[in-house]
């Protein structure tokens, strides 16, 4: 999702974006498309750590690596949402 809604984001920029009094270049559909990807990214957050509250330790333990991979994945998507936005202004 997040990278058909980039390449569609590109697209559009390239063809309707315009500067605003920051220099940023944005879209009409390119915001919206970027607030749905946060909501759905925030909505896996929360279920995945719901899921790995509810598991027991033993449970948590018997699949280490998918565990904390989730969790590392999660911490690298959560610093990379604010990260792009930002690159933006920059």
């Amino acid at each position: 999702m997040s990278y058909s809604f980039g390449m569609y984001r590109d697209n559009e920029l390239k063809n309707k974006g315009v500067c605003n009094e920051h220099g940023v270049e944005s879209a009409p559909c390119e915001s919206r498309l970027r607030m749905i990807e946060i909501f759905v990214d925030f909505t896996i957050f929360g279920g995945v750590i719901f899921y790995v509250m509810t598991l027991t330790a033993e449970q948590r333990h018997n699949l280490p690596f998918c565990i904390y991979w989730l969790l590392v994945d999660m911490v690298i998507m959560f610093f990379t949402l604010p990260y792009t936005k930002l690159a933006q202004y920059i």
